[in-house]
Parts: structure tokens; C-alpha cells; sequence
């Protein structure tokens, strides 16, 4: 059963967890993420930090530590005006376990806030399509 009382930074910190993202040295990558919390919404770090996963799936070993954080923020930052997640909510709860709804629903309302507000640009989820996961 799922618990769906995560906050966004515990259910962020359960992700970097199950995959060990962290890496060999904790403390610089707990900074970097401490520094991407504070610039970027937590729904779209925890959505960015899966879709870096996914990006990175076939490599061997698995990006960590800070490059992989870096990976993230790239993707972040390549959300400037449109958050395109080729990530389903089933293909979310599948990769990480969680509930989707939290991120998805806060994804909407972050949506909503940026169109009214008077210098945000509106955002805006569109799919990519795909037909089947890395």
C-alpha cells in the first residue's frame, strides 16, 4: 500500500534513496539538491530527478553524486516555459513507487498560478508519446 503523506521533499529524498543517487560523497550532493529545492518548485525536482532516471536507465553504471544532480537541473532548467514529461503516471508510480497524483495535481496548480499570474509564463504538461519505456 502507498503512502500518499509524503511531503514533496520526503518523497524526493525516498527517490534519491531507493536508487542511491547520492552517490560516494553525500554531503555536496545534499547541498546541490538543498540549492535546486529552494530554486525550483519540489513536484518538478521530484519529476525531473525520474525523468533524468529514465534518460540515464541503460547506462552502466547508473549516473550519480552531483552529475547526476547537474543531469536533473538541466532538465529543469529545459522546462523554462513548457514541462514536456514523456512520464505517464503509471510509468511514475512504477518507477518510483509513489503515488503519482501529488505530483500531477501539484503540476496543475502550478500551471494555474504561473498563467494568472502578471509576470509568469504560463506552463504548460504535453506528453510525448512513447510506446514503451528505455
Amino acid at each position: 500500500m502507498q503512502n500518499t503523506c509524503f511531503n514533496h521533499h520526503q518523497r524526493i529524498r525516498h527517490i534519491v534513496a531507493s536508487y542511491g543517487l547520492t552517490g560516494d560523497d553525500p554531503a555536496p550532493f545534499d547541498d546541490y539538491l538543498t540549492n535546486l529545492m529552494q530554486a525550483f518548485p519540489e513536484p518538478l525536482i521530484e519529476l525531473a530527478i525520474v525523468e533524468t532516471l529514465v534518460q540515464q536507465w541503460l547506462r552502466v553504471p547508473l549516473l550519480r553524486g552531483i552529475e547526476f544532480l547537474e543531469t536533473a537541473h538541466q532538465v529543469l532548467q529545459g522546462w523554462d516555459s513548457v514541462v514536456e514529461s514523456r512520464l505517464t503516471p503509471s510509468y511514475f508510480e512504477m518507477i518510483t513507487g509513489l503515488d503519482p497524483a501529488p505530483i500531477f495535481k501539484a503540476l496543475e496548480a502550478l500551471i494555474q498560478d504561473c498563467s494568472s499570474a502578471a509576470e509568469g509564463m504560463a506552463r504548460a504538461i504535453v506528453p510525448t508519446p512513447t510506446t514503451e519505456m528505455p
